[in-house]
C-alpha cells in the first residue's frame, strides 16, 4: 500500500511542480526530490521504479529529453540509494547534499543529450546558471518534504 501512495506521491509532486513553475519562478523540482526520498528511504528497487515512472512523466512532457529520463530518473534514484550507505540518511544536510549531486547529474545528463541532437554547444554550465533558482530551492525544500514522504518509507517507527 505504501508503493501506491508513494507513486501518487510522484504523480502530486510532477502535477505540483507542472503548474507551480508557470506562476512562481523559484519552485523546487518536486520529481527529483521524490526520486531521491525513494533511493534514500525505500531502497534501491524501489528507486529504480519510481526512477522510471519519473522519467516517462518528464520525457513525455519535455521536448525531446525522453530518451535521457527513462536512463538518468532509475539511475538518480539507484546512486541515491548507494550514497546512504555512505551518508547518514537522516542528516539534512547529508539530503541537501544527495539532492543537489542527483540535480546537478540530471541537469549534467540533459544538456549533453540536448547537446548532442540539436549540434548545440550550450554547456553544462550555461544550463546549471540558468537553472540556479530551481536547483538552490529544491536542495533547500529536500528535508521538509522528505519529512513528510517519511510516512511512506519502509522503516517502522
Amino acid at each position: 500500500m505504501k508503493h501506491l501512495f508513494l507513486y501518487a506521491a510522484l504523480l502530486a509532486a510532477f502535477t505540483a511542480q507542472f503548474f507551480l513553475s508557470i506562476y512562481i519562478a523559484w519552485t523546487p523540482d518536486l520529481v527529483i526530490a521524490v526520486v531521491v526520498f525513494a533511493g534514500v528511504f525505500m531502497g534501491s528497487m524501489e528507486a529504480f521504479y519510481l526512477g522510471l515512472a519519473a522519467g516517462i512523466l518528464r520525457g513525455v512532457f519535455s521536448v525531446n529529453t525522453l530518451p535521457v529520463d527513462l536512463f538518468i530518473f532509475p539511475l538518480a534514484g539507484v546512486i541515491s540509494s548507494v550514497l546512504t550507505s555512505v551518508f547518514y540518511r537522516y542528516s539534512a544536510a547529508n539530503q541537501m547534499f544527495i539532492v543537489l549531486l542527483m540535480s546537478l547529474g540530471i541537469v549534467a545528463a540533459q544538456t549533453a543529450y540536448l547537446d548532442l541532437i540539436s549540434s548545440n554547444s550550450t554547456g553544462f554550465m550555461c544550463a546549471a546558471a540558468g537553472s540556479w533558482r530551481t536547483l538552490l530551492v529544491t536542495v533547500a525544500a529536500a528535508p521538509i518534504i522528505f519529512r513528510y514522504l517519511r510516512p511512506l518509507s519502509r522503516e517502522e517507527d
